[in-house]
């Protein structure tokens, strides 16, 4: 561990003044799991941090491959790389296209299918799937994306769990109070719809279980205020 990321101390002075950082409302939900005690409620914030990254980690896998499993199959289907511009999508999704384009632009790069795919959002990819394209894409096309066969209102129903859930830690939401142990197994079930080497390389790579399971000494945080978390060991 590098020296100046020792232990921390948790005085009044800097626990208030990190409250101040932070604000007040961003920390009350775990001020109040804490029972009013502010050096817990930073330590749970602390562990609210180490499971967001690596559940981020975790739905990234999920994304690039949906997003690349969608893609190569619309690609070869229509036999063409930019295919996006060649179907029927609704408004929200057109506009989603027309923003990844002009971001591209906006960095003075020539905007090519690799990155226009690259930039839209996982939204973009999981509406796809959603039931105003079953007759026009999943039926047609999107059904193919997947080595087993797949139920698109379960596909769509998981798959826009995870984007929530990557929505809240993106924007730094609390996640520590959700089921995180079976958010994660559904999302190493999602990508295993997808590709099942995948699913297995992220699954024996990323630190999410290591960072769960890993013990609290009661003095650090009391098991009363983990709903969801290991309890000490």
């Amino acid at each position: 561990m590098p020296a100046r990321q020792g232990p921390f101390g948790y005085t009044d002075e800097t626990v208030n003044a990190i409250e101040r950082s932070l604000s007040s409302e961003r920390l009350a939900r775990y001020i109040n799991a804490a029972q009013g005690n502010k050096k817990r409620a930073l330590q749970l914030y602390e562990r609210n941090t180490a499971l967001s990254e690596a559940l981020y980690g975790v739905i990234q896998g999920f994304e690039i491959a949906l997003r690349n499993a969608l893609h190569d199959t619309l690609r070869r289907d229509l036999g063409r790389d930019d295919w996006y511009d060649f179907v029927e999508l609704e408004e929200a999704q057109l506009q989603s296209i027309q923003t990844a384009k002009d971001s591209i632009l906006n960095w003075g790069k020539a905007v090519t299918p690799g990155r226009v795919v690259a930039e839209l959002t996982l939204g973009f990819w999981v509406q796809l799937t959603s039931g105003k394209y079953e007759k026009t894409l999943w039926v047609k096309h999107l059904y193919r994306a997947f080595p087993i066969k797949l139920n698109r209102k379960d596909l769509f129903k998981r798959s826009d769990s995870i984007k929530k859930l990557r929505n809240r830690i993106a924007h730094h939401e609390p996640v520590l109070f959700r089921d995180l142990k079976r958010d994660y197994a559904g999302i190493i079930e999602a990508i295993k719809w997808i590709c099942p080497a995948t699913s297995e390389w992220v699954e024996r790579t990323n630190c999410f279980e290591e960072r769960f399971s890993a013990p609290f000494p009661a003095s650090r945080l009391e098991a009363d205020i983990l709903p969801t978390g290991p309890r000490p060991g």
